[in-house]
């Protein structure tokens, strides 16, 4: 079985986040090393864990304010140094 058969057989319909372990000949009690790894990638991906980190401690509001407007400050940089280069 090849890793792009496992992998979309892991997939669980209709569930935001979450995988199946499945049975092989190599491993006939299902192999969780893949369900574990591609449970840690959909995680990743869908932007959970960082939101858990973020979570962990208090975060004024004034202070997201001010990352967020930092941040859209840094990619206006960005693209206006594309601009001028082009």
């Amino acid at each position: 079985m090849s890793k792009k058969t496992k992998r979309q057989q892991s997939i669980l319909p209709g569930a935001e986040v979450g995988v199946r372990v499945i049975k092989t000949k190599r491993n006939p009690n299902g192999d969780i090393e893949l369900a574990l790894r591609s449970l840690k990638k959909e995680l990743k991906v869908s932007g959970k864990i960082q939101r858990l980190r973020s979570l962990q401690q208090f975060e004024s509001k004034k202070s997201i304010q001010r990352k967020q407007k930092e941040r859209a400050r840094y990619f206006q940089q960005q693209a206006s140094k594309e601009l001028l280069k082009s």
